[in-house]
């Protein structure tokens, strides 16, 4: 449960009695649950300075209905109240007095404004109202489920993915990362819909251009979705990808770089072809398509190596 300390607001200050400035009742302020899980226990603290007078009575509503009163004076000093046709907030009275108020097992039509009005007793009778906004959340039930991910990509594809998170209330907030930075919302595209059960589903879309900077290094990319519903919510779902290098470009520069015949020895071949060293027609080609005599031996069999290559190898010298 995540608690958050609303700020004094919607301060109503009555004078009954004489038309002085207040002296007594101040600083009155209240702590609700800005989101508490449904089903969990949610404590609404009520803050107040009587500054010597006598308190008369605290009272919280739900909304502009009064469901808790606590009345030192009288016996009991607690009251409860319903706020719903056959409904009423479950209350723990054995934690719940002047200051604050338990309230159990919370459902989601109790989420909205809390109002705690404390009321100075004779002879100032000041009262004041603050108020505070409590979300009862529903979380879904498994992690958001992230789609169409291919395996590799080449510089200039486009990155085509979206990401669902299940059932909720409120819908879950979704949002993209790519390599732990944050996605451009300009190729983000959200939507959301109701099911059957009251929830929300909340769907996102990424559409976006790859270039050099979205790989790292080693040529990997993280694709992560993350669903949140306000601090109390969060799960993440990723998936990996790899840079693909084009096989075509590899094969031209390979097929670029020319032997000298003075290179080979009888018996040398190169893809289907049987090399004869003593040629001196250079460029000229074999049954196979592939130039004869090209310079650098060596050279072409590191490259071939070094970028994966599919070729009959030389024969050793």
């Amino acid at each position: 449960m995540e608690a958050g300390v609303i700020t004094l607001i919607n301060v109503f200050t009555f004078i009954l009695l004489t038309g002085q400035a207040v002296t007594g009742l101040k600083d009155v302020r209240v702590t609700v649950p800005i989101a508490v899980t449904r089903g969990d226990n949610a404590r609404l603290r009520c803050h107040f300075d009587l500054e010597g007078d006598q308190l008369y009575s605290v009272k919280w509503y739900f909304g502009p209905r009064e469901f808790y009163r606590y009345t030192p004076r009288e016996k009991p000093a607690i009251k409860m109240f319903p706020v719903m046709m056959n409904k009423a907030l479950d209350i723990d009275t054995s934690s719940s007095n002047e200051t604050q108020v338990t309230l159990k097992n919370v459902s989601t039509p109790f989420s909205g404004r809390y109002s705690c009005e404390v009321s100075a007793d004779a002879p100032s009778f000041h009262t004041a109202l603050v108020s505070g906004e409590m979300t009862v959340v529903v979380v879904p039930q498994s992690r958001p489920v992230l789609m169409g991910v291919k395996p590799r990509y080449r510089i200039g594809d486009t990155l085509r993915a979206n990401c669902t998170s299940p059932g909720s209330r409120p819908a879950a907030n979704l949002t993209w990362v790519l390599n732990d930075d944050p996605v451009d919302t300009r190729f983000v595209r959200q939507y959301r819909g109701m099911q059957q059960t009251d929830l929300e589903t909340s769907t996102t879309t990424l559409e976006m251009p790859l270039m050099v900077r979205h790989f790292t290094k080693k040529g990997r990319m993280k694709v992560r979705c993350a669903a949140s519903i306000h601090n109390i919510y969060w799960q993440t779902t990723e998936k990996s990808a790899e840079e693909e290098r084009p096989r075509g470009l590899v094969n031209d520069v390979v097929q670029s770089v020319h032997y000298r015949p003075d290179d080979f020895e009888e018996g040398d071949v190169y893809g289907d072809d049987e090399i004869d060293p003593t040629s001196s027609s250079f460029g000229s080609y074999g049954k196979s398509g592939v130039p004869r005599t090209l310079h650098g031996k060596t050279l072409l069999i590191g490259v071939a190596t070094l970028l994966g290559v599919s070729r009959r190898p030389l024969m050793a010298d």
